[in-house]
């Protein structure tokens, strides 16, 4: 802990320590630092150096972009209140990162009794609402949605005509379950959407992330027009955007690289809208009904398609369902022209749980003539990457990471196929979960394996990995 290491020095009465002849500059640089990594410890950074010593006060009160980490942490007390306070003024006209992590460590979802409230809620954006026209970034964490309500309906009457210094913006309704296929959102009486800080103009806002929380999505593409990253995850059903006012919010940001959707596709009748995004070079998707994935593709317009991720994220939120066959939604990708998705010049590749038959996997890895990199899951057999018949699928592909239980002998036989082919994998990381039998014949191939018993109980949680020189 930082309050203990500086609590053993004693920089008064030893001005010959070496951190004692660091000029100013430097020192507020360490602070700035510190401070950026303790946002969840008791007592901040900036308030142990401040009372540390007399020219580490100077240093710190003097640095107004060191009180700039403004947090609130389970459960909301008043001695938050007034440390926040402190900072709120200290950080004088700087731009404020804001951090709301309500989370109950009980994982507590039920909307009443929390721990957590409204009236907490509304405090503190009354403690805040003078100092909203300086905040830069927000993350706000919550187990339910009364107080996440509160924050959009607190919000809607700022008295400023935009936040022209927010640029990131994360907002969790921390219950993926909430996804699930028939699932209707909850509370209903507290359904109906809210335009996001009114509506008024976010010029600077380039990342925005809504999980489990739903906005009016017909009115943000009016003020969303610069988004460079954009992530929708764990909506339910029934608050999810329309094709219609999806492809209006993606084509409201024409600089658009980096798009997430995650068990929250979109709704509409297949092909029914174009949804289109010229810049767009990172896209994950991760489905909970492979049928509605397959829909939503097939009205992605995406040319610039630089990386692709897939994950079957339904056998995650309930492991007793099994994985579904995702066979048509890689046919529906591999079907995609070089003008809508070019998955012949993708250079990278994630596929996580994702189940196919192997003439599939064999017709889609034969597509990705580019692929320099891939990341898969077991569920991927790694035979649909050997060469066959002269004819290596992935020719490109030099970096592969790989999940696996304990299958060492699959690795290794790709390994040397392809070297004997001479489209050789140059880099190979496997994470198993289990010791190989025999870990030597993977790292005289070259690769590097690292054991992840993480799964496991937390008594028995470890990591440790194995490498040696490529041969």
């Amino acid at each position: 802990m930082l309050e203990e290491q500086l609590s053993t020095l004693s920089i008064d009465s030893s001005p010959t320590l070496p951190i004692a002849r660091l000029p100013n500059e430097l020192l507020a640089r360490i602070f700035f630092l510190a401070a950026m990594e303790t946002r969840h410890d008791t007592i901040p950074a900036p308030f142990i150096v401040s009372q540390t010593c007399r020219r580490w006060r100077d240093v710190a009160l003097s640095t107004g972009d060191l009180w700039k980490f403004i947090s609130f942490n389970f459960p909301l007390s008043s001695v938050q209140y007034l440390r926040a306070n402190s900072m709120l003024s200290r950080s004088d006209t700087f731009p404020l990162d804001l951090l709301m992590d309500f989370r109950d460590p009980s994982w507590d979802w039920e909307e009443d009794p929390h721990g957590f409230t409204s009236n907490g809620m509304q405090s503190v954006i009354r403690l805040l609402e003078p100092h909203l026209d300086r905040l830069e970034a927000a993350d706000i964490l919550l187990d339910t949605w009364a107080p996440m309500h509160t924050f959009l309906s607190e919000t809607q009457k700022l008295d400023v005509p935009s936040l022209p210094a927010l640029k990131r913006l994360s907002l969790s309704r921390c219950n993926a379950y909430f996804a699930f296929k028939g699932q209707t959102f909850q509370p209903q009486h507290l359904r109906d959407p809210l335009p996001l800080f009114g509506g008024i103009p976010l010029p600077g806002l380039s990342h925005l992330s809504l999980v489990g929380v739903h906005i009016d999505w017909s009115a943000a593409a009016s003020s969303l027009g610069n988004l460079t990253s954009l992530e929708l995850k764990y909506h339910a059903p029934d608050v999810l955007p329309t094709s219609k006012e999806f492809a209006d919010l993606i084509a409201g940001s024409p600089d658009l690289r980096h798009l997430s959707v995650i068990g929250s596709c979109p709704s509409g009748a297949p092909g029914s809208t174009l949804i289109s995004a010229l810049t767009l070079s990172h896209f994950t998707l991760g489905f909970v009904d492979v049928d509605d994935a397959v829909q939503f593709v097939s009205s992605l317009h995406f040319p610039a398609l630089q990386s692709l991720s897939l994950e079957d994220v339904r056998s995650g939120l309930d492991p007793t369902q099994p994985i579904q066959d995702a066979s048509i939604l890689l046919e529906c990708f591999a079907r995609m022209t070089s003008s809508t998705i070019p998955l012949h010049r993708l250079r990278s590749l994630n596929l996580n749980e994702i189940n196919a038959t192997q003439e599939v996997l064999d017709s889609f890895f034969l597509v990705l003539s580019s692929v320099t990199e891939m990341d898969l899951s077991e569920s991927i057999p790694l035979a649909s990457l050997e060469p066959s018949f002269g004819v290596a699928p992935c020719p490109s592909l030099r970096t592969l990471q790989y999940h696996s239980y304990n299958d060492w002998y699959a690795v290794h036989s790709l390994v040397c196929s392809r070297r004997e082919h001479r489209v050789p994998l140059h880099n190979v990381h496997v994470i198993f979960q289990q010791e190989p039998r025999d870990v030597q014949l993977l790292l005289q191939a070259g690769v590097l394996v690292t054991i992840d018993t993480s799964s496991d109980s937390e008594e028995n949680e470890s990591s440790y990995s194995f490498r040696s020189h490529s041969p």
